[in-house]
């Protein structure tokens, strides 16, 4: 998701704070394991929530 869209990180972290480590390096190694339900996890998010989220910041992003 963040090699097809990587403005989606700062937007991420405008949901919450606690996304501020997908900044780091590490994320390169996470985003080949991280799946959506543990990133909506972490954030306090339910996956159907976060999806939601996300497909509209994508879709507003496409035009």
């Amino acid at each position: 998701m963040i090699k097809q869209s990587p403005d989606i990180v700062d937007h991420l972290i405008s949901l919450n704070p606690k996304f501020e480590k997908l900044k780091t390096p590490m994320v390169k190694v996470m985003a080949k394991v991280a799946t959506i339900k543990m990133i909506a996890e972490r954030g306090d998010f339910d996956v159907d929530d976060l999806i939601g989220k996300i497909d509209v910041f994508i879709n507003k992003n496409k035009k």
